[in-house]
């Protein structure tokens, strides 16, 4: 009966592991869409995106003739 108890808890281990792996992994897929969303419209982009997006506009528009 022993065995069977252990037998049992490592079966429960393996479960509770596969179990936290999926909700890690679902988790980490939905903040890094919310991230990293790429969208023709600009309200709709993720935050790293827009944030490059405006970057990049800013650099693009080239002050350095104005000083």
């Amino acid at each position: 009966m022993g065995q069977t108890k252990k037998t049992s808890q490592k079966g429960q281990l393996v479960l509770e592991y596969i179990l936290l792996m999926l909700v890690t992994v679902g988790l980490s897929l939905s903040i890094s869409n919310l991230l990293i969303k790429k969208s023709a419209d600009p309200q709709e982009q993720g935050l790293i995106i827009s944030v490059w997006s405006s970057t990049v506009a800013k650099i693009a528009a080239d002050y350095a003739g104005e000083l």
